[in-house]
C-alpha cells in the first residue's frame, strides 16, 4: 500500500512562482535510459500510482493525501529534512507528464513537470523541469545557505531511482542544468501549463 497522510490538510492556497522572492529559476534534470522495459506512458503512469518510493527519504519523504493514482486537484505531502512539512498540488495528469504545483506551506512558489518521452534514436528520456522562486526573502536566504543543495540532490537521486525502475542493470549519468527565466503566462497563474511539453 503507498504511503497515504492520515490527516489532511486546510485547504492551502496555490503559490505561483510570482508569488515568490528572488529570481525565477528554471532547473532541469534528465536522463537518458538505453533500453528501457517501460515506454514512456508506463513511466508517467507508475509515478501517478507510487511517486513516493522514488524520492530519496533522507532528503524528503512523499505522502499522498487522496488514494492514487495521481488525478488534477489531488495533493501530496511532503517531509523536507531541514525544513519540515508542506504539500504540492496536481495541476496537470497527461499521457507522459505530470505537473504539480507548490501549495502556501511550501518553500517554492511555482510548478514542476515530470515527462517522458522516446528521442529520435529510440531511446527513452525522463527529465524533471521546475520553474520557481523561494517563498520569501527570508526563504531566499535559508535555500541559499544549503536548501539549494538538498533540492538538486533530491531531483538528482529521483530520476535516477525512476532509470533504475526501467533497467536496473543501468547506472545513467544524470544531467542539470540551472537557468535564470523571465515568467511567462503559466508562471503568472494565467494560464495552466507544464514546465515543457512533452
Amino acid at each position: 500500500m503507498p504511503d497515504i497522510e492520515e490527516d489532511a490538510p486546510q485547504e492551502l492556497e496555490e503559490q505561483t512562482a510570482t508569488d515568490g522572492a528572488g529570481p525565477l529559476l528554471q532547473r532541469d534534470y534528465w536522463a537518458g535510459i538505453p533500453h528501457s522495459r517501460l515506454t514512456p506512458e508506463e513511466i508517467i503512469t507508475l509515478l501517478s500510482q507510487q511517486f513516493p518510493r522514488f524520492a530519496p527519504e533522507l532528503i524528503a519523504s512523499f505522502a499522498f493525501v487522496q488514494v492514487p493514482p495521481l488525478k488534477v486537484g489531488d495533493e501530496m505531502h511532503i517531509h523536507i529534512r531541514g525544513y519540515g512539512d508542506c504539500h504540492v498540488r496536481v495541476l496537470l495528469v497527461e499521457p507522459r507528464s505530470i505537473t504539480l504545483m507548490t501549495l502556501e506551506d511550501h518553500y517554492e512558489a511555482g510548478r514542476i513537470t515530470f515527462g517522458a518521452w522516446a528521442d529520435e534514436a529510440g531511446q527513452t528520456v525522463f527529465k524533471i523541469r521546475s520553474r520557481a522562486r523561494v517563498r520569501s526573502k527570508r526563504h531566499l536566504l535559508s535555500f541559499l545557505s544549503g536548501g539549494h543543495v538538498f533540492q538538486k540532490q533530491l531531483w538528482l537521486h529521483f530520476v535516477q531511482n525512476v532509470a533504475r525502475e526501467c533497467n536496473e542493470e543501468l547506472e545513467v549519468e544524470v544531467h542539470e542544468e540551472t537557468e535564470e527565466m523571465h515568467a511567462d503566462l503559466a508562471d503568472l497563474g494565467e494560464t495552466i501549463a507544464p514546465t515543457f511539453v512533452v
